[in-house]
């Protein structure tokens, strides 16, 4: 029985009341990575955040909650400014009584071999990117491949049922559920839904990175 890997990003309210519901009805786990985006988007979006009390009642729920940089960025040419970003969203971890992160997701999705350094001195396990592949054997914690799953390219969820029935471990990542801020990442409650079951029905169980290395 393969493991999914569920992940999500940009700490998007319905992350609290849609998903973490349905996975709970199912057993399942899940990582969600956090992000405050910067004083202008929250003024303008800041609505759609989780709060800090919802954050909280994830981590009761045993969900774990990992870092996605305080403004979600991880400057790949500024080694100092990545460090204060990913220091900064430790500090709000800390102020709102929240479990350390052990796990980090790299803004964007893309790879940022400048921050390994960085997040190994500062006691992280892992990283996850952005690639649409399965996990190999002895997979580089600090480059965990994810699919990136939404609504407008399908094929992505398509081909990573596909590599579950032949026995192999994915990592998925979503965004909002719905993600009205950020349409191009977009997946309907009812797709997400139909997707787990899929899921289940391919034998799998659904975790969070936290049961990696």
């Amino acid at each position: 029985m393969p493991n999914i890997y569920l992940t999500f990003d940009d700490t998007v309210c319905n992350h609290a009341t849609t998903v973490a519901p349905l996975l709970r009805s199912y057993g399942w786990s899940a990582t969600f990575f956090i992000t405050l985006w910067n004083e202008e988007w929250r003024a303008r979006h800041g609505e759609t955040l989780m709060t800090g009390e919802q954050l909280r009642q994830l981590a009761s729920w045993e969900f774990e909650l990992g870092n996605h940089t305080l403004n979600h960025i991880s400057p790949k040419d500024d080694p100092t400014a990545c460090e204060k970003q990913i220091a900064a969203l430790e500090k709000y971890f800390m102020q709102e009584r929240l479990p350390r992160a052990v796990s980090f997701a790299y803004p964007g999705g893309p790879y940022n071999p400048s921050a390994v350094a960085i997040l190994k001195s500062r006691g992280y396990r892992r990283a996850r990117c952005v690639e649409s592949r399965p996990l190999h054997q002895n997979e580089d914690p600090f480059r965990l491949p994810a699919y990136p799953i939404h609504d407008d390219k399908p094929e992505q969820f398509t081909a990573a049922l596909e590599a579950v029935r032949q026995g192999h471990e994915v990592i998925l990542c979503y965004h909002g559920v719905p993600d009205l801020v950020h349409p191009w990442v977009h997946t309907s409650p009812e797709n997400f839904a139909r997707q787990m079951n899929q899921l289940r029905e391919a034998d799998a169980t659904g975790t969070s990175l936290s049961t990696i290395g």
